[in-house]
């Protein structure tokens, strides 16, 4: 059986980045997208300990603030 890793490969890395022309995913409630394209981070939308692949559609790209707000709900 295959090891599970965190990994998430450079193919998905690369196709997470560019397919948004290097901005993040985060939307405000008024459906406005932030111009953040510094301090950007790879996010599992289902979190991996909850069985979350390494696939593009699992895979979003926050910043690093977002990220740590998320992850502390």
């Amino acid at each position: 059986m295959a090891k599970v890793s965190r990994y998430i490969p450079k193919k998905v890395r690369y196709a997470a980045f560019t397919k948004l022309n290097h901005q993040y995913q985060f939307y405000s409630k008024s459906g406005k997208r932030s111009n953040e394209k510094r301090f950007l981070e790879l996010d599992h939308i289902k979190p991996y300990s909850k069985n979350g692949l390494n696939n593009l559609e699992n895979i979003q790209v926050l910043c690093s603030n977002h990220n740590k707000l998320k992850g502390s709900n």
